[in-house]
């Protein structure tokens, strides 16, 4: 609750009108306004990001194969062991890619030699 005060600073610091003088007041309210500006523009940066976290986050990635998958195994994904399924057998120490994430298990495929066009 306290920290959407800060998307108030402009109205909650017209008071300082009521206070000082307009030569004093009119700049420190001018300076809480740029600065809530800035915070503004870095609030709408951080919703634009892309998910980090959860499935979303996972897509995409690479790891390493730890058991075979015939089709199935493990999958080692950020220090994190991974049920996993392929549609290929891959072999310990295969790197591969999470193409999807099915309930906890991962579904991989082997990283192409050649980029993906």
């Amino acid at each position: 609750m306290w920290c959407h005060l800060i998307l108030f600073m402009p109205a909650l610091a017209l008071p300082v009108f009521f206070v000082l003088p307009l030569q004093a007041a009119l700049p420190i309210y001018l300076f809480l306004v740029a600065l809530s500006g800035l915070v503004y523009v870095a609030i709408v940066k951080a919703f634009r990001l892309p998910i980090q976290t959860g499935r979303e986050g996972m897509i995409g990635k690479t790891g390493e194969v730890v058991v075979d998958l015939q089709p199935e195994g493990v999958v080692r994904y950020q220090n994190e062991l991974w049920s996993a399924r392929a549609s290929e057998r891959l072999v310990k120490g295969e790197k591969v890619v999470i193409v999807n994430v099915d309930n906890l298990k991962v579904i991989v495929r082997r990283v192409s030699a050649r980029p993906v066009v």
